[in-house]
């Protein structure tokens, strides 16, 4: 449900609304949880909220939705709250993509992140 890029267009949509799509209360809350996870993601994109990602379960998802919204505000500190110093370095790089800012490659350390932020500020 989340975009790849900064440029492809979302969908609206509510996190109240992924709460009703995915809000079963049976065992298919576990097969849907990472449907319910994407579905916050978009949300928190849309409304450009950290508040949103706080509603995501798993945890690498979460760190995604992070990196996503702080690509949208195109704020690197959105990127503070990722936990995975790797997951970080990449949220950074792609804000650095988005502003075309190759200052803020200067705050990884981690190389293949470094490269990738280089080439993406351009």
């Amino acid at each position: 449900l989340f975009r790849q890029n900064i440029e492809q267009p979302l969908n609206v949509v509510s996190a109240k609304e992924c709460e009703g799509i995915f809000a079963t209360g049976t065992f298919l809350d576990d097969i849907l949880g990472s449907k319910k996870d994407s579905c916050y993601i978009q949300a928190a994109i849309n409304l450009r909220s950290v508040e949103e990602c706080k509603k995501v379960v798993s945890s690498a998802a979460k760190n995604t939705c992070y990196s996503e919204v702080a690509t949208a505000q195109k704020s690197t500190a959105t990127c503070q709250l990722i936990s995975d110093s790797t997951a970080k370095a990449y949220c950074i790089a792609n804000v650095a993509g988005a502003l075309k800012d190759k200052k803020l490659c200067a705050q990884i350390t981690e190389s293949s992140a470094k490269i990738y932020c280089n080439l993406a500020a351009g």
